[in-house]
């Protein structure tokens, strides 16, 4: 079997002329050809890690196995495959069913048997059931407990609820106002570890909130507990997770926690002296605040002063913004508190800022027993801004459309994002560290999305990538890493 095309096949033609340049001509008699070089990488990965084969384990066979023309484990790693690679809708299946680096990474022929195409995978999502969906979901924490040999000393997880906005009936959706969200949507919750690695990915109905996300919580933690006995657990989360029996039950089970407390009145009346005391010092060092006025007027002047700095060239941008960052005075200091439906004071930690838009006070409520607060807000609490960046990645990023009517079809399509998103994760583990923070857009751009021509013999795939693409070197370092690993 070689590159060559079909000769029975008539060859399409076309033919340019641009004004000072040879003549264009264009036919489709280029060989076996694929944008997606990267994928061997992948699927190197995937074997060795056993990801692909542990998710396919939670899928339940509703077909007749007489009947069947593609195993569960090769639709999910078909699928899988596409979404990371940027091709994340189900017509994707279709479009794609004869690529050939995506045959040869499923084990295929490059020119044989077509793939799946887009009725095979919606018929498999039209049967997943709400079982299925609770074994799917327990995979990305049974997969990181196979990666790490021993327990960690110290785990730290970050949760976060987020709204994704849906188009057209899907089932369960619901829409919510505010200035926040005002659209029709579902509100997923999403667990991981302070290096980004998924633990839990949960498409949850439009109407669900961060207050009634205990019982995943506690399964979670409960879990890893179970496994990692003396393992010490710390969660971080927003303000939105303020929940008095979730906050019971974590101390109960002596888990760690730091949760954003709203900034009350009866916060404020604790620290009258420090709200005094940071106005003043502003006012000292840089003079009146720009932005005067309510707080809804200051921050319109804000937003324009910002857009303005925006549009900057670069250089003078950096310096203008070095410049706002520094009008501002910040102390941090804690109290004992006792919020509504507590059962006992707590730990309140205090964070009190006083900038161009006047005053600005968050609150976090903690159960650690040491660490000054100035750190336990900043180089803890404050962490939140970069999870939110991975989860922001999986969202935007491994994009699935959430478009079938059916809410457990729904909930399928975004596991399989977090699935895409995760494998991408482990791809960027395997680069050189200091290349480990780059976004895993830039990982697919550059280790899967690379021209490649495919040559089949009968002994081997020869893989030719381009001499000139900019990442070739990389995909091939990243291929000798895996090589060696295995043997």
């Amino acid at each position: 079997m070689s590159s060559k095309s079909n000769p029975t096949r008539s060859r399409q033609q076309a033919t340019l002329k641009l004004e000072g340049q040879k003549l264009f001509k264009i036919d489709d008699g280029g060989g076996i050809l694929s944008d997606l070089g990267g994928l061997p990488v992948a699927a190197k990965l995937a074997e060795q890690t056993g990801f692909i084969s542990m998710a396919a384990d939670a899928l339940a066979e509703w077909r007749n196995t007489d009947m069947i023309d593609y195993e569960l484990e090769e639709l999910l790693a078909q699928r899988l495959f596409l979404c990371m690679s940027g091709h994340p809708d189900a017509i994707d299946c279709t479009l794609r069913k004869d690529d050939p680096a995506l045959k040869s990474a499923l084990g295929k022929e490059p020119n044989g048997k077509s793939l799946a195409s887009q009725s095979t995978h919606t018929r498999k999502e039209k049967n997943i059931t709400a079982d299925t969906i609770q074994k799917l979901e327990a995979v990305p924490l049974q997969f990181f407990f196979s990666q790490h040999r021993h327990a960690p000393q110290n785990l730290s997880i970050y949760f976060d609820g987020s709204g994704i906005r849906t188009y057209g009936a899907q089932q369960n959706s619901t829409f919510r106002g505010g200035k926040k969200y005002n659209q029709t949507q579902y509100f997923p919750l999403i667990a991981t570890t302070k290096s980004g690695w998924l633990l839990l990915s949960q498409l949850r109905e439009g109407g669900a909130s961060d207050a009634n996300a205990m019982p995943a919580i506690q399964n979670l933690v409960l879990d890893i507990k179970a496994r990692w006995k003396h393992t010490k657990i710390t969660l971080t989360m927003d303000t939105g997770f303020n929940d008095p029996l979730l906050l019971d039950f974590l101390e109960s089970e002596q888990i760690g926690y730091q949760c954003g407390y709203p900034t009350t009145s009866s916060v404020l009346s604790n620290i009258p002296k420090v709200l005094k005391e940071v106005e003043e010092e502003f006012r000292s060092l840089h003079g009146e605040p720009k932005y005067a006025g309510n707080k809804k007027e200051a921050d319109n002047k804000w937003q324009e002063d910002h857009k303005r700095i925006r549009a900057l060239p670069a250089d003078k941008r950096m310096e203008a913004e070095k410049a706002q960052a520094a009008r501002h005075v910040r102390k941090v200091v804690e109290f004992m508190h006792n919020g509504v439906n507590w059962t006992k004071d707590r730990r309140l930690v205090v964070r009190v800022d006083y900038t161009d838009r006047g005053l600005d006070v968050r609150s976090v409520v903690t159960n650690a027993k040491t660490g000054e607060p100035e750190s336990l807000y900043e180089n803890e609490y404050c962490k939140r801004a970069r999870i939110e960046m991975f989860i922001k990645e999986n969202k935007s990023h491994c994009r699935v459309p959430l478009s079938c009517q059916e809410f457990t079809a729904n909930q399928f399509r975004f596991i399989l994002q977090g699935f895409a998103y995760q494998m991408l994760y482990l791809m960027r583990l395997k680069l050189p560290k200091d290349r480990q923070n780059i976004s895993v857009a830039t990982v697919r751009k550059t280790l899967l999305q690379v021209p490649v021509l495919i040559v089949s013999t009968e002994r081997r795939l020869y893989w030719h990538l381009s001499s000139v693409h900019p990442c070739t070197a990389k995909i091939i370092k990243l291929a000798q890493k895996l090589n060696r690993k295995t043997a």
